[in-house]
């Protein structure tokens, strides 16, 4: 079968116009490698730059998925089970209303802990990051409890939540940061190294992915694409899409 990729790279550059997103890189490989590669849009606050096939991109909450592979790997090894409760590893872990011991791995990483919509992550994003004044920044600093800045905080904050949960674990779903957050710090305990170390000697280098990394501060992540990396782009409360 053959693919019509001047057909596929006119529908890609009409559906980034749609839905008025800043910048898209797209490669299709086969079995005799690279057969499409091309970049459009734009990756920096100018909008003069286009990505290319070696630009680096944020990856945001598809981490989720490296850190369920490592919880997995890390189970296959025999040092944690999926069906393991959270409370083993945080003894003050609880959700109002739930058995101590129903919340487990499991129901955090498929998003049925029964832990509702919570603003932890957007207090962690809105005490930490300077420069950002937008609305929604100063609103959530203004409630903030604290900066959100240890998972011990995020427990505590989870253990008092005033919001009723949203059913028993594993009978609903709901998405939810705050369990991936408690997942990649049992990681840490269960691996006895911290998640990123585990990800790149267990993941990242044995499959060659020689470009990807965990940073937090993009600092590395710049440093190793030399230059060639997104910057982070964001909708205002009016859709506007604007370079953070």
């Amino acid at each position: 079968m053959s693919i019509d990729f001047a057909a596929a790279s006119a529908r890609i550059a009409d559906l980034i116009a749609r839905d008025r997103l800043s910048g898209v890189a797209v490669c299709a490989c086969g079995p005799d490698g690279v057969a499409f590669a091309r970049g459009y849009g734009f990756r920096d606050a100018a909008h003069a730059i286009c990505p290319d096939q070696d630009t680096m991109f944020g990856i945001a909450s598809m981490s989720k998925s490296i850190t369920a592979l490592a919880i997995s790997i890390l189970e296959s090894e025999g040092k944690l089970s999926w069906d393991d409760p959270v409370y083993h590893y945080f003894p003050r872990f609880r959700v109002p209303g739930a058995a101590r011991d129903a919340v487990t791995l499991r129901t955090l990483a498929n998003h049925t802990s029964g832990i509702p919509p919570m603003e932890p992550l957007e207090w962690s994003i809105a005490m930490n990051s300077a420069g950002r004044e937008g609305e929604w920044v100063r609103a959530m600093r203004k409630s903030a409890p604290n900066a959100m800045e240890t998972i011990d905080q995020v427990i505590d904050y989870i253990a008092t939540c005033p919001y009723p949960t949203v059913g028993a674990p594993g009978e609903n779903m709901s998405y939810c940061n705050e369990g991936y957050a408690i997942l990649s710090y049992v990681a840490d305990q269960a691996a006895g190294v911290p998640l990123e170390q585990f990800c790149m000697e267990r993941i990242f280098r044995p499959l060659g992915m020689t470009r990807t990394i965990m940073d937090d501060d993009c600092a590395s992540a710049r440093a190793l694409s030399g230059g060639n990396i997104t910057s982070l782009f964001e909708r205002d409360e009016d859709g506007t899409l604007r370079c953070d």
